[in-house]
């Protein structure tokens, strides 16, 4: 079984340069930022600014608004990811 981040390593075992974050309000963007690491994560409104082959970071099951570009790599993300204590309508930073 690959390892629990194995969707963020492209074929040479690096992570993405840049990461484009569909549907994050706007207190979990420090947190995302920082889950990211060195990666650029760039927060668009809609997928139809994500470059075709990129990857884009998705917040929970909802539909990503716009239309996907073919071959765009999709991770989606939920609140016990980001936030391990408290709710998140608190606005409870993650730990």
């Amino acid at each position: 079984m690959p390892p629990p981040d194995a969707a963020l390593h492209g074929q040479h075992g690096r992570r993405p340069p840049a990461i484009y974050a569909v549907g994050f309000s706007r207190w979990k963007r420090p947190a995302l930022r920082a889950v990211f690491g060195d990666a650029k994560v760039i927060f668009v409104d809609d997928a139809s600014r994500v470059p075709p082959g990129a990857t884009c970071a998705a917040w929970g099951r909802k539909d990503i608004p716009g239309r996907m570009a073919a071959g765009v790599n999709v991770l989606r993300l939920e609140d016990g990811f980001l936030r391990s204590v408290g709710l998140g309508a608190d606005l409870i930073p993650p730990v």
